[in-house]
């Protein structure tokens, strides 16, 4: 009984760990092909041995379990090859801590892993080229009054009224909103 237990596990090691290749899809239906032809040799054994009356009782349990090890092994193949991870989330558990740094500032540790913030994905280069990187780095150690203005400060300079923050209107394309 264990040896079908060890077989799904080999079956899903090789789909998991060629997921996405060519050979994980021939690993896995060779061990499907590799299930059927034990499930014909056993239709023969039973024959030869003359007790053909449980050959269903067999078929019963084994068509649900080449079921299993097939879907299970479609669903690993299906996995994407690299998990990346999204800037500003932990390198180590995924985590968002973009919002966390920002509240309690550079050097705390993700509160799910305890990793250290310096191998937070937001401080290493894995998407993008390291131009990239160096340029959100640049923009990341600027002081807050030599970046670009935004939108809304870049029209409260050009004089319209109710965009600037303390305002009781709201001025949108030269029209007030009344709220």
């Amino acid at each position: 009984m264990f040896l079908f237990v060890i077989y799904a596990l080999g079956v899903w090691f090789a789909a998991f760990r060629w997921r996405r290749q060519l050979l994980g899809w021939g690993s896995l239906l060779l061990a499907m092909w590799g299930l059927h032809l034990f499930n014909l040799a056993h239709a023969r054994v039973a024959d030869a041995l003359h007790y053909s009356d449980m050959l269903p009782v067999f078929r019963v349990l084994m068509y649900p379990y080449m079921g299993v090890v097939a879907a299970v092994g479609v669903f690993l193949l299906a996995m994407p090859k690299d998990l990346r991870r999204g800037p500003g989330d932990c390198a180590a558990c995924g985590y968002p801590v973009s919002e966390l740094v920002g509240e309690l500032g550079v050097g705390t540790p993700c509160p799910e892993c305890g990793t250290p913030a310096v191998a937070l994905a937001a401080d290493r280069p894995h998407r993008g080229t390291q131009r990239q990187h160096a340029q959100r780095q640049h923009r990341q150690q600027r002081p807050a009054d030599d970046r670009q203005p935004s939108g809304l400060d870049r029209l409260d300079d050009r004089g319209l009224e109710g965009i600037g923050a303390g305002q009781d209107r709201v001025v949108v394309a030269g029209e007030p909103l009344d709220r």
